[in-house]
């Protein structure tokens, strides 16, 4: 079975978040999400925009509208 550089980066950018969780079992499931959630935001929002992922602007752009997000809902907590 052939693995793509698309697929092989996936699967490393997931290793290496996993090490940056909390560590706590009861937490993997909600952690993997927030992280899927994460990345679907990026995707749409880079070809909503039609940012260009090598581009640093496009890239604080996104992060700027994923962190005005989460600070959005825990400013409400």
């Amino acid at each position: 079975m052939k693995i793509t550089k698309r697929q092989l980066r996936r699967i490393i950018k997931e290793e290496l978040l996993a090490e940056r969780g909390t560590g706590n079992p009861a937490l993997q499931r909600e952690e993997q999400e927030i992280r899927m959630a994460v990345e679907n935001f990026y995707d749409k929002y880079m070809m909503t925009m039609q940012g260009d992922p090598s581009n640093p602007r496009d890239l604080d752009r996104v992060k700027t509208a994923i962190f005005d997000n989460i600070n959005a809902v825990l400013d409400v907590l």
